[in-house]
């Protein structure tokens, strides 16, 4: 089996590859990416970056065109204490992906692609309940930045071309907050545990918007059982809605539990960046009544995970 993993430097991409890489089966790899080095005899690696290389580019057409399995991991705009320019945001999340759709529309391609949609296109929503994949991709709420309406454009993207044509199977998953260790230390759980072993008091909002966290090692199980079988969106999530302040008060206490260290905690800052969009969650009943598919790690038991290694 032939896959192509575009933006396999990220959190998400990076996963994957090191999935494909521990699997027996016979898969041939490439990947596209401007942060791996060469010299693993696993995979190929074709050099990928924004905005000095483009998905329209020939050189690239070869690769996605004879491949059976194409990931999208790519995306820009998500990681916090990081600038990103819009025009950077808007190409990654949405232009860059539906190059790649037309490329492989033109080719004639018969295989799978892969692609990953936010429960941040919510925007600020006044229904607090989880929406299905329907009401989401139906949902015309206020998006508060640049990330959120470009994830949104991308999903309607995908809603419209599913429904106009289907020359190839396309999943496009729809993921909340994932987490899980290795990811970005500037990220919430890495960062309170870092800061507490560094002795600092940590600031924080008041941390009463509601949100679900999954854990990465239950989405790649879920992409790898429905490599080359599956089409159409899915929910992928952890059903737990929680606060942020639950999440940052289970750290610090496993942060003391663990590390006989006990976090100062104060939640006295104004406002952050996704503060606006107080409730964001999903329903991913129909990932378990198709493929009986589920993310299970709850979000003590995925805290927990940073403690082990």
């Amino acid at each position: 089996m032939n896959i192509v993993v575009i933006g396999a430097g990220g959190f998400l991409g990076n996963h994957l590859l090191r999935s494909f890489l521990t699997q027996t089966k016979n898969f041939k790899l490439t990947v596209f990416s401007s942060t791996l080095k060469p010299g693993n005899p696993s995979y190929k690696i074709q050099y990928y970056h924004w905005p000095e290389n483009s998905l329209a580019d020939a050189v690239y057409k070869q690769a996605v065109c004879n491949a059976d399995i194409i990931i999208y991991a790519a995306g820009a705009g998500i990681q916090p204490k990081t600038e990103t320019d819009e025009r950077t945001i808007y190409e990654l999340n949405l232009y860059e992906p539906a190059r790649l759709v037309t490329t492989l529309t033109s080719c004639g391609f018969k295989g799978q692609l892969i692609s990953f949609g936010s429960y941040f296109e919510l925007g600020v929503t006044q229904l607090h309940a989880p929406f299905d994949e329907k009401k989401f991709v139906e949902q015309l709420n206020p998006l508060p930045n640049a990330y959120c309406v470009a994830k949104k454009q991308f999903t309607i993207f995908y809603h419209i071309y599913e429904n106009i044509s289907k020359p190839f199977k396309w999943l496009h998953l729809v993921l909340t907050n994932i987490y899980g260790p290795g990811e970005n230390e500037n990220r919430l759980i890495p960062y309170i545990i870092s800061e507490a072993k560094s002795g600092k008091p940590l600031h924080f909002t008041q941390g009463i918007q509601k949100r679900q966290y999954t854990f990465i090692a239950d989405i790649i199980n879920v992409v790898h059982s429905l490599l080359g079988s599956a089409s159409g969106i899915y929910h992928v999530t952890n059903k737990e809605v929680v606060t942020v302040k639950d999440v940052i008060l289970e750290t610090a206490r496993q942060v003391e539990e663990n590390c006989g260290l006990k976090p100062t905690l104060h939640f006295d800052v104004a406002g952050g960046r996704d503060t606006d969009m107080n409730y964001l969650a999903l329903n991913p009943a129909k990932l378990y009544s198709e493929w009986n598919l589920a993310c299970d790690t709850s979000y003590q038991g995925g805290i927990h995970s940073y403690f082990k290694r």
